[in-house]
């Protein structure tokens, strides 16, 4: 069995903003590109037999930016839906400080290191 690599996706604006994204489709930004650009060099001579994305834009780019000294067209970035992250429902767009300065219940919970806590429209780990 080969190697595995598993690269998170690159910075989105969101990111620099300490936003929860969830599953809202945030474009990658000129840092997070940056710094994608160093990882794909890192990774040039790197053959990869199959190359997984969620079907989000950030992570599919980032698959994209990272396999393309690995001869493209002799590969297509698989977009699997159980690879998207946790959606956070109402949470989405905010930040953590505004989150937990809008839900006390979410402050307790997560002190208590409870998975099993749900935002609204969301899901839980």
């Amino acid at each position: 069995m080969g190697d595995w690599y598993l690269v998170r996706h690159g910075e989105t604006k969101w990111n620099a903003e300490q936003r929860v994204q969830g599953q809202t489709d945030t474009p990658l930004h000129g840092p997070g590109r940056e710094h994608l650009a160093h990882t794909a060099r890192r990774l040039k001579d790197t053959f990869f037999d199959a190359v997984y994305s969620s079907d989000l834009s950030r992570a599919r780019e980032t698959a994209e930016m990272l396999v393309p000294g690995n001869d493209p067209g002799t590969y297509d970035v698989r977009e699997d839906p159980l690879l998207l992250e946790v959606s956070f429902g109402e949470f989405e767009g905010m930040t953590w400080t505004d989150i937990q300065n809008a839900d006390a219940e979410l402050r307790v919970r997560q002190l208590a290191h409870d998975l099993d806590y749900q935002p609204s429209g969301g899901e839980s780990y």
